[in-house]
């Protein structure tokens, strides 16, 4: 069978990652990580 062609990732698809997501686009894919938000407070 034929598979569709590949949909490269865009800016749009990095903008719809939820919020204190890391991430960018690398060899035509999105590469994700989380980021350590800190609050303020003391430890």
């Amino acid at each position: 069978m034929n598979e569709p062609p590949k949909k490269f990732p865009n800016y749009e698809d990095l903008l719809a990652l939820p919020e204190g997501t890391r991430a960018e686009i690398i060899n035509g894919q999105i590469e994700t990580s989380t980021r350590n938000v800190c609050d303020g407070s003391i430890h």
